[in-house]
């Protein structure tokens, strides 16, 4: 592996694990926003919940974005989604959707490169 193919991989590996953080706390938010909502408490905590989600969305997606440059650059045949198709699917859809979808999509993506990457690097380790 050459030295800056390694550095993109470390990039990557950091914004993913970004990008699992920030989606597993707006995921957390948003089943508790759901929770709340089948409960019947006062609707000014349901205001509050739909709030803190909303909250979430804005990391979640810049996160996405983050995942999809370095995808890219490590792959630019990557099928991740970047800034437009992100902006333009929080537009079509509800921000909850496009923070749910989105950064899934691109995290599987980053999941399947760094595998790939593993397994390339197994076989030359294995050629040694």
């Amino acid at each position: 592996m050459s030295v800056g193919r390694d550095a993109l991989i470390a990039r990557l590996r950091k914004v993913r694990r970004r990008l699992v953080v920030c989606y597993l706390v707006h995921v957390a938010w948003f089943i508790a926003m759901c929770a709340y909502s089948t409960s019947e408490f006062h609707e000014k905590g349901f205001q509050a919940s739909v709030f803190l989600v909303l909250l979430t969305v804005p990391p979640v997606l810049f996160q996405a974005a983050r995942t999809h440059q370095a995808c890219r650059a490590i792959d630019p045949r990557a099928r991740t989604f970047g800034w437009l198709p992100i902006i333009l699917m929080t537009i079509a859809f509800t921000p909850f959707e496009s923070g749910l979808i989105l950064p899934f999509h691109n995290l599987v993506t980053a999941n399947r490169i760094l595998a790939k990457h593993e397994r390339n690097g197994r076989k030359v380790d294995a050629g040694n």
